[in-house]
């Protein structure tokens, strides 16, 4: 099953929480992000 997750600047455009997902990729955060710690623009 594909991922589909965008890669950006060859890094995945996603973030979680405490532990990684099953296709590995993204950030892993010790706590949700905010407006405040995210360095993420929309």
């Amino acid at each position: 099953m594909p991922h589909n997750i965008a890669t950006i600047n060859g890094q995945p455009a996603i973030m979680v929480v405490r532990e990684k997902p099953w296709h590995k990729l993204g950030t892993v955060l010790s706590k949700p992000a905010t407006a405040v710690t995210s360095s993420w623009f929309v």
